[in-house]
């Protein structure tokens, strides 16, 4: 019996390293793409974009509506991405989901935005778009269905390397002209900061061509104009002030503002035992961070844990703007002042006498955000 047990031991062995050497068989996704055609189509062939024309509709792409091969009860739904046809490793888009819709416009503006980042602007590009379809069956996952097609965009310059201020001054009639480049470069945000009188101004694109130009649109927005009559923008603003602009979709504004002067700019930091960094001079610890970005380039935060009186500490805090105790400091509107409910602010101001500072209260224990806004006629700070 034993050497009957043995034998079939080894068969079963043998099997077993048999079926080791075999292939494996895997689940096959099913794929329904040689069956289903969405046939996804270019209302044109080649597309001159125009910024003039910015929120005019300019091409349209529209498919075939697709049912799901497993069940007429199934949902489906259908997204759309371009891509570079030479480069699409480097240059593809988001994916727009775009519902159960079986067609999709665009604008000039929108269809500019998405090219625009992979070509010169008035260069001929080609590119594909590609069209997704999801079937949704509770039970079987079905692989997305495609279809591309391709088409030729040619794209507008969407910001300007320069801007020219064309400033008049109401009371010599004096007309001027400032270049202005971005910010940063791709921002679309343009500054200028000068003592200013009050005044009437647009913004051309050429320093020497009267159009095309940005002028007052309504508010604070601006009007792309490229012939005939426009309406300036007109300012009573009076001493130094800043100037931005910004040309992003979501804004399309000039803001004129006073912001508090700083020693140094951008340079502020926390001090005081009422907080972790505690009484040593511009630690870099203790330095604020611009977070307004380009845009609110008045508003910073520092992140950090705070104390309350105890021990031997006073629990207060002020923010230093140079290098030592010499300089200059944001004080508190009065000494021991609470910042979690008086966001006041006195300064900038060297010492002098009144070296008042705010007393973190024993419910403000913990890391908390400290937030400056940096606005001459909005001076304060939030604790958070």
């Amino acid at each position: 019996m034993k050497k009957i047990f043995y034998f079939a031991s080894l068969v079963g062995v043998f099997s077993m390293l048999t079926s080791c050497n075999e292939e494996p068989e895997y689940y096959q996704v099913p794929d329904y793409s040689n069956q289903i055609s969405m046939n996804i189509k270019c209302s044109a062939e080649e597309v001159k974009l125009d910024k003039a024309q910015a929120n005019q509709d300019v091409v349209t792409f529209s498919w075939d509506a697709v049912t799901s091969p497993i069940s007429k009860d199934d949902s489906v739904a259908y997204f759309l991405r371009f891509y570079d046809t030479a480069l699409k490793n480097e240059h593809i888009s988001d994916t727009i989901a775009l519902g159960d819709a079986t067609s999709k416009t665009f604008t000039h503006n929108e269809l500019n935005n998405i090219v625009s980042r992979w070509i010169l602007p008035d260069v001929p590009i080609e590119v594909t778009a590609q069209l997704l379809c999801y079937v949704f069956n509770k039970n079987t996952y079905v692989k997305p269905i495609q279809s591309e097609t391709t088409f030729k965009v040619t794209c507008f310059e969407k910001f300007p390397m320069y801007l020219y201020l064309k400033i008049t001054d109401n009371a010599t009639g004096n007309t001027t002209t400032e270049r202005l480049e971005q910010v940063e470069t791709g921002s679309g945000i343009y500054q200028y900061e000068a003592p200013m009188t009050p005044c009437t101004f647009v913004l051309g694109t050429s320093a020497t061509e009267e159009y095309p130009l940005y002028a007052f649109g309504s508010g604070k927005n601006l009007k792309y104009v490229q012939e005939g009559s426009y309406e300036t923008f007109t300012s009573n603003e009076t001493g130094d002030r800043t100037m931005i602009i910004d040309l992003n979709d979501e804004y399309n504004d000039c803001r004129i503002v006073e912001m508090v002067k700083l020693p140094v700019p951008g340079r502020l930091w926390i001090v005081g035992d009422g907080c972790s960094v505690g009484w040593n001079p511009n630690n870099a610890a203790g330095l604020f961070e611009q977070t307004g970005g380009l845009r609110e380039p008045w508003l910073y935060s520092w992140t950090g844990e705070f104390h309350a009186a105890k021990d031997g500490s006073e629990g207060m805090f002020k923010i230093g703007l140079e290098s030592d105790y010499n300089g200059q400091f944001l004080f508190a509107p009065e000494n021991g002042a609470n910042p979690m409910t008086n966001p006041g602010i006195d300064g900038p101001r060297t010492q002098g006498g009144s070296d008042n500072k705010w007393l973190v209260p024993a419910d403000g224990e913990g890391v908390h955000t400290l937030k400056l806004c940096l606005l001459a006629n909005d001076l304060h700070l939030e604790f958070e």
